[in-house]
């Protein structure tokens, strides 16, 4: 079609091309416009009558530079579709897509060429937008996927696909049950899916599958997609490994527990501990009044040891719930496991083979001597019960250096001390409740359950960890971490001093306790022992007697009625008699005795104890 020919169309033609969406022009061979529509014009901020005659060249410099190429091929006869911007009036940057197509005369030769451009910026736009949406999918770290109707992958991130173990192209086209095990699959089909229908949507946890085929905890978001006719056309996915979450929160709720048993079994132990000490108390007194001759004397020494055994579980149960007061001193860990070697052989028996790996260069550490003996003869004894057809229980201690595992909380450098067996290990059940108090395996006649809850008390209390790893028919390795003692000057021991039983001489005690049965009992003790008894129910009191007689020395219990405690009255001797003894009693206590600097002689107490104790006080 021929210029000549478009200039001699009817009037209703032309109008019909002005009002088109699409911009029309026709460029002669000279590249000059003959004819552009007024969408044409309005692109280029002018109108048709000022563009015809204009060169192309004249009307945008930059943009003839970016075409010419194009004009160049279309005037040889070459047709031409592409793509280019530009810059529209509105100072805005637009997308046009254009078609040049020669017009030729009868004999073939290039009159010019017709140009039609559309402007595509909006579905450029919504293409660049897509391009930008799948981009961030593809670099999200959460799982995100498409679904069609039939629940069959049709877009999976790489995020989602590495949580299962696969390739997005693996998935590409799969059933989403490829990710869940049968019964999952049953049950996402006949709980959530219903819900999801109901309501558009649904959250929840799941037990995906990796590809391996191992389970983990998977928490999924899903959406429906609906089409114009309101029906379901697919969904999307949203998914998040939550296996660590889940273990933290296992842990959390441990410690909650473990925290909740630990403050029941401390307040059951205390009041157990004062009825233990007016019992133990009056029956020592008791014997010594009727003397060893006495055919009752054998009596009464059955009823002493029913209640030492008493003792040894109220001391458990504080072990569990930390509330023991302990007497930490620097301890040499390698000489105390080396010199109880022969006690543990002894315990465990022929049958049970015991190997100890003690590192020659292994550092102190500052804890309760006594109580970590009693730590490792009951894990050795736990190891002996999962052999009971004999077997080795290895004892390995070693420095642990900042660069190994080394759990939250504890500093850079510990002491590890591992007992180790072949037996019979603990299944999954059985492991998650291993410290709990009175839980055991064993018959009524075999242990109370409070084995390791009193390592695990200790240890924590000592401001160690401890771990267990244990697995059915592969035996159990138990691992205690104790923080390295780094203070300087101190000579290590493999375990306290303990001073010899010696009666007093007329010395004045001050007693301070509320309870008056562990009052009278105690005091009864003390003037049995030669000493001159005062005594206080209270700190204000305790104070008056203070005041108003000269004191030898101070036996207070650790936990006073009132405002005032044990630890206030301790702060007013250290200011007004700093050279006043002092000695605490407590069946247990809240406060951190060992912040004191003071001896604590435990609930219930013998004769014997309490004359030992009294006596290295006074003699210091």
């Amino acid at each position: 079609m021929a210029v000549k020919h478009l200039e001699g169309s009817p009037k209703a033609w032309v109008s019909l091309i002005d009002r088109l969406p699409a911009m029309v022009a026709y460029v002669d061979r000279n590249r000059r416009f003959r004819f552009v529509n007024d969408a044409y014009a309005r692109a280029h901020a002018s109108s048709p009558s000022l563009l015809t005659g204009v060169p192309v060249a004249e009307v945008s410099a930059s943009l003839y530079r970016g075409i010419a190429h194009h004009i160049d091929a279309v005037l040889q006869g070459q047709p031409q579709n592409f793509e280019f911007p530009y810059l529209a009036p509105n100072g805005k940057r637009r997308w046009l897509q254009a078609g040049y197509y020669p017009d030729r005369d009868q004999e073939g030769n290039i009159l010019g060429f017709f140009a039609f451009l559309q402007d595509m910026h909006s579905r450029r736009d919504s293409s660049t937008l897509h391009e930008q949406l799948r981009f961030a999918c593809d670099q999200g770290n959460e799982g995100f996927a498409l679904h069609d109707e039939n629940g069959l992958f049709s877009y999976v991130n790489p995020a989602q696909a590495n949580m299962y173990g696969y390739k997005t192209t693996e998935l590409l086209g799969e059933s989403w049950t490829r990710l869940y095990e049968p019964d999952e699959v049953q049950r996402i089909e006949q709980e959530h899916f219903p819900a999801l229908m109901r309501d558009g949507h649904w959250r929840g946890e799941l037990r995906g599958r990796r590809k391996s085929g191992e389970p983990f905890d998977v928490e999924v978001s899903l959406t429906l997609l609906v089409d114009d006719d309101d029906q379901p056309s697919g969904l999307v996915c949203n998914c998040t490994d939550i296996t660590d979450r889940k273990l933290a929160e296992a842990s959390m709720h441990q410690l909650q527990k473990m925290d909740a048993l630990g403050k029941l079994t401390g307040g059951i132990a205390h009041d157990f501990n004062n009825m233990l000490a007016v019992i133990v108390g009056n029956l020592n007194l008791i014997k010594l009044s009727i003397g060893e001759e006495s055919p009752v004397a054998k009596h009464l020494d059955r009823a002493l040891g029913a209640a030492e055994g008493g003792a040894k579980l109220t001391r458990r149960l504080l072990a569990f719930a930390r509330k023991q007061p302990l007497a930490p001193d620097v301890v040499n860990v390698r000489e105390l496991v080396l010199g109880m070697r022969e006690l543990i052989e002894r315990s465990l028996g022929e049958r049970i083979r015991v190997e100890v790996d003690c590192a020659d260069d292994l550092w102190p550490c500052h804890v309760d001597g006594s109580q970590l003996e009693n730590a490792i003869l009951n894990l050795a004894i736990n190891a002996r019960d999962a052999l009971p057809d004999g077997g080795c229980v290895c004892i390995e201690l070693r420095n642990v250096f900042e660069h190994e595992r080394v759990p939250a909380g504890l500093p850079p450098q510990n002491v590890s001390i591992v007992v180790r067996d072949n037996g019979t290990g603990m299944p999954e059940d059985v492991l998650q409740r291993v410290f709990d108090p009175f839980f055991t395996t064993k018959t009524a006649d075999q242990g109370t359950g409070l084995g390791l809850s009193m390592v695990h008390g200790f240890v924590t209390q000592s401001e160690g960890r401890i771990e267990v790893d244990s697995e059915l028919g592969r035996g159990t390795t138990v691992r205690i971490l104790l923080p390295r003692y780094l203070g300087a000057g101190a000579e290590t021991s493999a375990s306290p001093e303990k001073a010899d039983s010696v009666p007093g001489n007329s010395e004045t005690v001050l007693l301070v306790e509320d309870r008056q049965d562990v009052l009278e009992a105690t005091a009864a003790m003390l003037e049995s022992l030669n000493y001159r008894v005062y005594t206080a129910t209270d700190v204000e009191t305790a104070k008056e007697q203070l005041n108003a007689a000269p004191i030898d020395l101070l036996l207070s219990d650790v936990i006073l009625p009132g405002e005032s405690s044990g630890p206030e009255l301790v702060r007013f001797v250290g200011e007004e008699y700093p050279d006043l003894p002092v000695l605490l009693m407590s069946g247990y206590a809240d406060v951190d005795i060992r912040t004191l600097g003071l001896e604590v002689i435990s609930k219930p107490f013998s004769l014997e104890q309490l004359a030992r104790a009294i006596r290295t006080n006074l003699e210091r």
